[in-house]
């Protein structure tokens, strides 16, 4: 989906590092910039802007896992869907879905 919408920048916030890991794993495709932003991250709110403008989506992987003030920043992206705490198949499927977002 990320390739077929033109969406080549996509970041993936929330979770902890070792699910982030997962996501890695699964992609083969050197096209496309993947960035991944743990929830436990410490961010601050001008970082998650710069992450907006530096892409093309932004799935927001359990958004319970986000500090309340960067989930309200990452969710005020263009092109943004919010996937609950689940198996990475959920994950994959659903940001499939935000990515081709029109």
């Amino acid at each position: 989906a990320v390739l077929i919408n033109g969406r080549l920048r996509v970041v993936i916030v929330g979770r902890d590092a070792n699910h982030q890991r997962l996501i890695r794993d699964q992609v083969v495709d050197s096209r496309l910039v993947l960035t991944q932003i743990p929830g436990s991250s410490r961010r601050e709110p001008s970082q998650a802007r710069t992450d907006i403008e530096h892409s093309d989506a932004v799935v927001i992987w359990d958004p319970s896992s986000l500090d309340s003030e960067l989930l309200e920043v990452y969710r005020s992206a263009p092109i943004v869907g919010e996937i609950p705490a689940g198996p990475l198949g959920a994950l994959l499927a659903g940001a499939a879905a935000i990515v081709g977002q029109t």
